[in-house]
This record gives C-alpha cells, sequence and structure tokens, in this order.
C-alpha cells in the first residue's frame, strides 16, 4: 500500500474550557515517509497552531499556583479558628464557640439542558418539562 496523502489535526487547549482544532493535509512526496510528513505537520501545527499559546500556558500554571497558595491560606486560617474555638469551649470562656462552617458547594448544581435542533435552540428545565424558545 502506498499513501500518497497525510492528514493531521490536533486540539489546542487555550484555557478557561476553549479549545481551538487545527488540521493540516500534506501529499508524500518521493524520497519522504508518512512518518516524516506527519513529524512535518505536527511541528507546523504547534508553530502557528496560536500565537499565544506558549503565553496561554504560562498564565494557565500561574493561576493554578496562585489557587494553590490561596487554598494553603485558607486551610491555615481555618485550622487557626478552629484551635481557637476548641481553646475558648476548653477553657469555658465561650462554651458556644463553634468551628468554622465549610463553605463549599453552596449553590445547587444547574440542571438543564440545551437542545439544538436546525436553526432553533431549546432550552428544557429538568424540574418543569416546559421548553422555551
Amino acid at each position: 500500500m502506498e499513501i500518497k496523502k497525510v492528514y493531521y489535526s490536533a486540539l489546542v487547549n487555550l484555557g478557561n474550557y476553549n479549545n481551538e482544532k487545527i488540521g493540516l493535509k500534506a501529499d508524500v512526496s518521493e524520497g519522504e515517509t508518512v512518518e516524516q510528513v506527519i513529524e512535518a505537520l505536527r511541528d507546523k501545527i504547534t508553530k502557528c497552531g496560536h500565537p499565544n499559546l506558549e503565553k496561554l500556558y504560562k498564565e494557565l500554571r500561574d493561576r493554578t499556583w496562585d489557587l494553590e497558595q490561596l487554598n494553603n491560606k485558607i486551610e491555615k486560617a481555618t485550622n487557626q479558628w478552629n484551635a481557637t474555638a476548641e481553646f475558648l469551649r476548653t477553657q469555658g470562656i465561650k462554651p458556644d464557640a463553634v468551628d468554622l462552617p465549610v463553605f463549599t458547594y453552596l449553590l445547587p448544581e444547574a440542571k438543564s439542558e440545551t437542545i439544538v435542533t436546525g436553526d432553533e435552540a431549546e432550552f428544557v428545565d429538568e424540574d418543569n418539562d416546559e421548553a422555551e424558545f
């Protein structure tokens, strides 16, 4: 079997749940292997895929690190609060002192679905099966 054309595509993560799919086609010239052509296409997509790709990845790494640092500070402050509350209860200074409540998942999950057919979109609320147009 002789392969004369190849196609290579990649899904580039742009961050914030956004992606960009890029695909390139090329002919396999005489003296080239399929692997060489695919590698050349891969390099081209990497260079041209998104002008700010490296910047986006750096931003993602930086924000992930910032988030980790903030979570560590919250955990430390929560532990300090809870230790102080335990001390106040144990010493009888404030017997009704409470531990810091956990503030996660305060909002209920949105349960809805959007159905797209042709040129129309339909919003369906699972609690109320009526559609809005």
